[in-house]
């Protein structure tokens, strides 16, 4: 118990690289988080959500253990950073936050920035970087548009994440980031250097289909973020693929009082700026 609390209070790199160490990766990209994820009892749910903010989402029981949902209505490089970010949940954050949806609306809380570094880390090592860096000839000739580029589809990330890991490390100063971080269609410059973009595309949604019967660790995760306040009843028809009318239906089904509109945008303000 006092190895695993001495490494719950370290900084996001050293746990990452912890993690890698535990699992014997060395500096090797991971290309399939998902099948790492359940390789370690990790229960994975995939599926597309018509968002641009919900990524994924974690809960976790004794009963159960760990469930995570990723959003594959993102690229793929979006997928893999997310589903790092959910096993950093499963690691770190299972005894102290039991159920996390996780999106633009709450990037910036403490428990989340935490876990985007990790997931920054653990995908792309210090040392993995360096080596990739050192082969392409950019720590002596500098680092363009072409490296991030290289740099992505080695570790399979998306070019944001690249560049701000680069960044983060002190590759790149915080000029050149402003410079890189717009390039017009990464796309476009993916296929220039020969890889194929559309392996990076995001599962497109499906019209006139039944919605997707979730799995119980990911209505309990719905059911516990919206009674905990930390979700609104819009976002929690987002997860469970129905509308608001449905969703206030299953809430008062299951015992769960709905929220009157002005406390609605309480929450709204207070958790997803």
């Amino acid at each position: 118990m006092g190895t695993r609390r001495a490494l719950l209070e370290l900084g996001p790199e050293t746990f990452a690289a912890e993690a890698r160490q535990r699992l014997g990766l060395g500096v090797q990209p991971v290309w399939d988080m998902v099948a790492l994820m359940e390789e370690e009892g990790i229960f994975v749910v995939e599926a597309p959500f018509e968002s641009n903010n919900l990524f994924g989402a974690f809960t976790y029981s004794q009963e159960i253990g760990s469930c995570v949902l990723i959003n594959t209505h993102c690229t793929k490089g979006r997928q893999t950073t997310t589903a790092a970010h959910e096993y950093c949940h499963s690691l770190k954050d299972r005894e102290m936050v039991k159920a996390i949806v996780c999106g633009r609306h709450n990037e910036n809380e403490e428990v989340e920035r935490y876990a985007y570094a990790f997931a920054r880390h653990f995908l792309m090592p210090r040392e993995g970087v360096l080596q990739v860096l050192d082969d392409l000839g950019s720590l002596s000739g500098g680092i363009d548009e072409k490296t991030v580029i290289h740099l992505r589809w080695h570790f399979r990330v998306s070019y944001s994440v690249a560049l701000l890991h680069l960044m983060q490390l002190g590759f790149v100063k915080r000029s050149d980031y402003d410079r890189l971080k717009d390039i017009g269609s990464v796309w476009s410059l993916d296929r220039r250097l020969g890889y194929n973009p559309d392996e990076d595309r995001k599962e497109e949604l499906k019209q006139d289909e039944e919605p997707l019967r979730r799995p119980r660790p990911l209505v309990e995760l719905a059911v516990r973020s919206y009674e905990n306040e930390r979700i609104t009843l819009s976002r929690f028809a987002e997860v469970m693929g129905i509308d608001r009318v449905a969703a206030a239906d299953f809430l008062e089904e299951v015992g769960v009082p709905l929220r009157l509109s002005g406390q609605e945008e309480m929450v709204g303000e207070s958790r997803l700026a």
